[in-house]
Formats: C-alpha cells, structure tokens, sequence
C-alpha cells in the first residue's frame, strides 16, 4: 500500500473520461451539467465557514421525492483525485437512485485527496492535493467536516429518513466510508465500501460491528490489494458482522464499479435488505446498546443526546462506576441517570468523548436479560483508546421495550486485564 497515492491519481484520471467526454469542471453550474437519466443532478454550494471557502457539492433528488414522506439517503464518497462530480455519474447510482427513491449527495471532502479523516487529521505526508491547492495542516478534519456539513443541509433541506442513511464509497471513499461510519456510529444504517483503501488493522472493525457491510472488490485490483481486503472481511466473520462480500473474478479497482451497473444494482439491493438502522429501536438489545454508547459520545463542544440517554433507563436505574487503587482497595459510586450526566457532562464534550463497544455477550431469561460488553473510550483525535473496560448491564423487557435497570463497569488495568473473549490484547 505505500505506493497507493500516485496509483490512486492515475487511476482516477482514466474515469474522469466516463462515456467518452470529460467530466464538467468543479464550480460548473447545474444547467450545464451532466445530464442523469432522471434530469435532477444538481451541482450546489455552500459555506464551509471552518475553512473559509466555498464548497460545491453533488445532488440527485428523484422524481418520486415527496416533503411529505421520509427519503432514504446515500452519501457518495469519491476515490483520490476524483471529484464529487465524477462519483455521482457512476453507470447504475442515479439511474438506481430514481428507480427506488433514494436521494444521493457526494461531497468532495474539501479536497481530493483527504481521506475523509480516515488517515489522519493532518495533511497527509504534506503532499499537494489533487486540485492543486496544498493541503492545510488540518487536511483530514476539513475533509471529514465537509461530508459532514453536507448531510446536514440535505437532512435539513429535505425530508430524510434518519434511519436509512448509507455511505457508499471507492477506493479513498471506501476507507472514508469505514472511517466515517466509527466517528458516528449512530448515522449510518448499511455501508457499501468498493475497493476500499484502507490502513490500520482490521480490529477496528469492532467498532462498527453493528452496522451491516457489503464489500465488492476484484480480484485483479492492482491498486488495492486483494488479500487486505479479504482479512477485513474474515474479521467481520469473526465479530459475526451482518456481511456480503462479493468478490469480482478478473476484477480491476476501477471499472468494475464505475462502469459496471450490475455491481451497483448489488449495492442497492443491499440497502434494500438491510432496511434501517436499529440505534434508536428500544425493542433490541441491539437497538439500546447503540443508543446507550452512542448518546454518551460525540465531537469536542458537540452537546451529547441526553434526552436519548435518558429514555433508556427505569426511573428507577442507577450507573455505577467502580475504582480500584494499586493496593486492590476497590469502591463503587452509585448515581442515578441525572446524576451521572452531571458529573461527566463538561468532560465529554470537552474531550470530544466517544466510547465504542468491543464484544458483546447477552443472557437472557424470559423478561431478563443481563449484557456484558466491552469498550474502549477514546478522546477526540485519538486511534488508541485512553481506557478500555466492560460494563454490566441489567435489561428489563416490559413486553414492548427494554428498560436499562443497571450499569456497573470496571476499568482494565495493569492486574485487570480484559479477557481475551472480550477484546484484543490493550494497554492496560
């Protein structure tokens, strides 16, 4: 992979050429662009204040849109030295897109080549962007900002289902894709990462395993390893990950998704099945553990979701939280939900907070259910978890819902190490 920067460019100038013409320069207006078979690709613009520039970005409404009724949506992310513009006019996306009444946005990532964060928060090995402009050193931030912003004026200019919003992405995009989906666990109901270009160990993938995947990648790809991908996919079959991998004989990084509608028929046929995400469903255990990690975690100064959090406790619930000293003198604090958010609010927001769930092992007896899971807690920016641990939670099911009854957790630590059935081995 140390060679995939200048192969990923090279690569992404043949496409630029999709059905013979060169792609419209960014900044171009809606009216001359491409055309979709649907007629409602627009190029749009808005004000990326934290940069301090304009940022256009891709757009595709379908004909069947209606304010009335909550749209599905996908979030396009382009390969390195691509554009917004390109990604978009994939042979089958719109074309799809119209067929099934899913609204897709692509954004550029600020530029084309930030890696939507997925390699860093700085500028990546201070190298020039593909747009000619050279990369600030807060590159990866403004890249992962821009798609941010961006689905946020879409859910905001239009009716979007907040349960069934996907990330589809290529190459670079593929990695954003994965990278995106573990700084918001909660946002994405289904991924579709096409030759994903992708650093770091597969054992992230723990951080997402809640959320399904396809993965389509060729066999023949010269730029993205083959066999990388394969182990991503053997650590979602280990994590039992809702999964389909569809590995493409003779495949190349390029064309077999670009120019290949039957690939992207396999992408939307997935959405299609996957359906909704479960992060706010009350009714699943999957459902309330997301909720439980995902209201607690956040950006640093964005506010968590406490009306969230308490929406998944008994009114007569408590959170405990237990400390051990080095001479083995352990004491527990008992706080009420109310009681919790005020001790640990200004820090979670401070720190940018985020804490994600390893492994999981649920018991369950009638309208009992006891789940020990484990986490790892990050601090904004961070790869490396500041603390890891596992909480005990007790669940009440009242015939229509779980309630949290309890959480007590310990911290790993020097003489505590987390077992190997909850985790890989940390730095306690």
């Amino acid at each position: 992979m140390s060679r995939l920067y200048p192969s990923l460019v090279a690569s992404f100038m043949a496409i630029m050429l999709l059905g013979g013409r060169p792609a419209p320069a960014i900044g171009q207006s809606s009216q001359s662009a491409v055309i979709a078979p649907s007629g409602r690709i627009e190029t749009r613009r808005y004000d990326f204040a934290e940069a301090g520039v304009q940022m256009d970005y891709e757009l595709f409404v379908p004909s069947s849109y209606d304010p009335a009724r909550p749209s599905p949506l996908i979030v396009a992310l382009h390969g390195l030295g691509s554009t917004p513009r390109v990604a978009i006019r994939y042979q089958g996306l719109t074309t799809l897109a119209e067929e099934r009444g899913y609204i897709v946005v692509a954004p550029m990532g600020y530029s084309r080549s930030g890696w939507y964060g997925s390699r860093g928060h700085g500028a990546i090995l201070n190298r020039t962007g593909g747009d000619g402009a050279t990369n600030p050193p807060n590159h990866g931030i403004l890249s992962e900002q821009d798609v941010m912003n961006v689905i946020g004026i879409v859910r905001r200019d239009f009716n979007v289902d907040a349960r069934r919003i996907f990330a589809f992405g290529h190459s670079m995009g593929g990695g954003g894709a994965y990278h995106l989906a573990m700084e918001h666990p909660r946002l994405f109901a289904a991924l579709a990462p096409v030759a994903p270009a992708i650093y770091g160990s597969p054992d992230s993938l723990a951080l997402i395993r809640d959320i399904p995947v396809i993965v389509i990648q060729g066999d023949a790809d010269r730029l993205v390893d083959v066999a990388v991908t394969r182990r991503w996919v053997e650590k979602m079959r280990e994590l039992g990950m809702r999964h389909e991998y569809v590995e493409i004989a003779g495949g190349d990084h390029s064309m077999l998704i670009a120019r290949n509608p039957a690939n992207m028929r396999k992408v939307f046929d997935f959405f299609d099945r996957v359906g909704t995400r479960t992060g706010n469903d009350l009714s699943t255990i999957d459902g309330i553990m997301a909720s439980l990690y995902g209201s607690i975690s956040g950006r640093v100064g964005q506010a968590r979701d406490w009306t969230l959090f308490d929406s998944l406790f008994h009114a007569d619930a408590r959170l405990m939280p237990t400390s051990c000293r080095p001479t083995g003198e352990c004491s527990v604090r008992i706080l009420t939900p109310t009681g919790y958010r005020a001790a640990v609010d200004s820090f979670l927001v401070a720190t940018g907070f985020r804490e994600t769930e390893m492994i999981r092992r649920v018991e369950r007896f009638g309208a009992v259910a006891h789940v020990f899971s484990s986490y790892a807690s990050f601090r904004f920016g961070d790869d490396v978890p500041f603390a890891r641990g596992i909480n005990s939670v007790q669940l009440y099911w009242d015939g229509t819902r779980w309630w949290i009854l309890s959480v007590l957790w310990d911290s790993e630590r020097p003489s505590n190490p987390i077992p190997a059935e909850f985790g890989p081995p940390g730095r306690p």
